[in-house]
């Protein structure tokens, strides 16, 4: 990528964007500060790595500062595809300020001092609204579960496995005989490229911590567990549809052991999820949650998943209107999703089901719940172009997506915002 074909953002375009985005804040989807209510968001910032100098695909001061800026609107961000390299999320984090506190991961996706795709999952927090709780852990399918998915798909995978000792007998030859005779060592077959029949474990291991959201005086706050994800995204659907699936009976057994304690889960994450035509995949998910709900024995499933449906109620007009939001920046994928499943019946205000919205009327509506993407394609478009991205040519579209799709994102951060818990003589 040539720094000349794709420069970077002028100090007077930066100026444009953001009077732009101070102009008609609400039409791009960026959440206002509310007085009672708290905001969570998922956000993939491509790459947060380190912060590299002369690159063409640098973030710059002026690219931090616009992240920062827009950040700070939520209360809980989850952040995917932060790198081994954390330099960028500490300056993101203090760049935020004070306020805001920080939790990542440990790498996952590769063994370390080995080749991979290995990244970290993070939060950052409004201390004001939302505190940790001191639980931590990783989305680890143990021993038993393993075994009993590898009996499940014993052919398929004693197949796989005679392929890779095929392979791997190769490999071991040729070392041999480069160690005898000298030369360059061979490469090693990939394990990420054996193709298994079933699900066994995850690519990037999913980050979940506990937190709290406390609200009004004498109010019991919500108690929730986080649960960040980047799912797998390959050359095979099976992998990710068996990572989402794998996923999802966790969350749900979860919630069933946990409904005397009002536990609930909280997902958040670039899930991958082949969502290209909503009317027809949101059937299969929707069937797929129901299936997952009873094989984990979950008698009543309550659920906000509402970046499966348009919004029925949206003030922001960056989307055609019927639509279900898109999360890429080139606006035609929806990957990425931030759901509940929950046993606390306060939150039956934002009840979605798996199906439909239940209560229609009260998203978007003042002191409700609502949800939204902040799309930042649009605003770049209309302040640099003058334009909706979706009038721009195809050529004008790339070229201007090119821009800043490794300086900014390729993904959108997308966002829900719920009441805060009210004292019970308030109810």
């Amino acid at each position: 990528m040539a720094s000349k074909a794709n420069p970077k953002f002028s100090a007077a375009e930066w100026t444009k964007i953001r009077d732009t985005l101070v102009a008609h804040p609400a039409a791009f989807g960026l959440p206002a500060r509310q007085y009672g209510s708290v905001v969570f968001a998922s956000f993939n910032l491509r790459k947060l790595g380190k912060v590299a100098t002369g690159s063409s695909g640098e973030r710059d001061e002026a690219t931090f500062e616009f992240l920062a800026s827009i950040c700070r609107h939520f209360d809980l961000l989850a952040i995917q595809e932060v790198m081994s390299d954390t330099e960028s999320l500490l300056k993101l984090h203090k760049m935020m300020g004070p306020d805001y506190g920080l939790v990542h991961s440990d790498t996952t996706g590769a063994f370390p001092g080995r080749p991979g795709n290995a990244e970290r999952l993070a939060y950052v927090y409004n201390r004001n609204l939302v505190r940790r709780s001191a639980l931590v852990t990783d989305i680890t399918v143990d021993r038993t579960e393993v075994i009993k998915r590898i009996a499940d798909n014993n052919d398929g995978i004693h197949k796989a496995l005679k392929d890779l000792a095929k392979a791997r007998g190769v490999y071991n030859a040729q070392v041999e005989e480069c160690l005898e005779k000298g030369g360059r060592l061979p490469r090693e077959p990939k394990m990420s490229g054996l193709k298994m029949p079933g699900f066994l474990t995850f690519v990037r291991t999913p980050f979940a911590a506990g937190f709290q959201v406390h609200g009004h005086p004498g109010s019991v706050p919500y108690e929730f567990l986080a649960v960040n994800a980047h799912l797998h995204f390959g050359d095979s659907d099976n992998d990710r549809i068996w990572e989402a699936q794998a996923l999802l009976e966790w969350m749900l057994a979860k919630v069933r052991a946990g409904a005397s304690d009002n536990l609930n889960i909280v997902l958040f994450g670039d899930l991958n999820l082949v969502f290209q035509n909503p009317d027809r995949d949101r059937v299969r998910i929707t069937h797929n949650v129901r299936q997952a709900a009873k094989r984990v024995g979950l008698k009543k499933l309550n659920a906000v998943l509402p970046f499966l449906f348009p919004h029925p109620n949206t003030q922001q007009r960056h989307e055609p209107t019927g639509t279900v939001f898109r999360t890429n920046v080139k606006l035609n994928q929806t990957f990425d999703q931030l759901g509940a499943f929950y046993n606390d019946p306060r939150l039956d205000l934002a009840a979605t089901g798996v199906d439909r919205h239940h209560n229609p009327q009260v998203w978007g509506a003042p002191g409700g719940p609502d949800y939204g993407v902040f799309n930042f394609t649009e605003l770049f478009s209309q302040a640099l172009k003058k334009k909706s991205y979706h009038e721009l040519s195809k050529e004008d579209a790339r070229g201007l997506v090119r821009r800043y799709d490794f300086r900014v994102s390729d993904h959108l951060p997308i966002w829900i915002r719920l009441p805060l818990p009210v004292a019970p003589s308030v109810l």
